[in-house]
């Protein structure tokens, strides 16, 4: 099973695991699972919420509140229904988004250009027919 909780405004509206999917032919909401899923339903079943990561409705009825929705292991859930239930508000903890680090390389541990490279080489190889002109 499923479960998920409903945050509006930084706060965790209600919790739930009943995804929803809209039947055109019948014109009326079907429980479903989440792969299908278009809304969920509050614990209370008063309230369908939409988030972007659900599919997408072709319903026009359909009265909906726009909601992050995220999937919750079943302790968080009965943890939040049971907090909910005793009529706290629970503040849902921002992300805490870091900032890209960067490094510092010390000068004489940075890499080197292709020109420099080239430029060693070309003194290595001098040394080197250096070397072999004196031993012939």
């Amino acid at each position: 099973m499923t479960y998920f909780k409903v945050i509006q405004n930084k706060k965790v509206v209600t919790v739930g695991c009943v995804f929803l999917k809209w039947n055109m032919k019948r014109q009326k909401l079907f429980i479903c699972d989440a792969n299908e899923g278009q809304f969920v339903q509050s614990y209370d079943e008063l309230h369908v919420y939409h988030d972007s990561w659900l599919k997408p409705s072709m319903a026009h009825d359909i009265e909906y509140e726009e909601a992050t929705i995220v999937v919750i292991t079943e302790q968080e859930y009965e943890d939040l229904l049971e907090s909910l239930d005793e009529g706290e508000v629970v503040e849902e903890s921002p992300v805490i988004e870091e900032e890209p680090v960067e490094v510092q390389i010390p000068e004489e541990e940075k890499p080197m250009s292709i020109a420099e490279m080239r430029e060693i080489i070309a003194r290595q190889q001098e040394q080197i027919n250096m070397l072999i002109n004196k031993l012939s």
